[in-house]
């Protein structure tokens, strides 16, 4: 979900063709470090969809929402999300 709409893929300030990257990301993994950190500029009518991510993020798979909650998310304010991100994009 991340890396569609930010075309960006998770940890990519670890480059894929660098040496070693897959383990790179794994420390940062093993570290606790996020795949992507909140943007300070976030549009505030992304921040739900950013607790979500950091849901999803959560060390502890338990804590982690599961298929159907990010389903129900997405089916309840997925509309919303679109609009921000057009929104969003337009002022770029």
């Amino acid at each position: 979900m991340f890396q569609y709409i930010y075309s960006a893929p998770p940890y990519a300030n670890i480059l894929a063709n660098a040496p070693r990257a897959h383990l790179k990301i794994c420390r940062e993994i093993s570290k606790k470090v996020p795949p992507a950190i909140r943007p300070n500029n976030l549009n505030p009518k992304l921040s739900d969809l950013w607790g979500t991510f950091e849901a999803c993020w959560d060390s502890q798979p338990e804590n982690r929402p599961t298929a159907k909650d990010v389903y129900n998310f997405l089916t309840e304010k997925g509309q919303a999300i679109i609009e921000a991100i057009t929104e969003t994009e337009n002022m770029s």
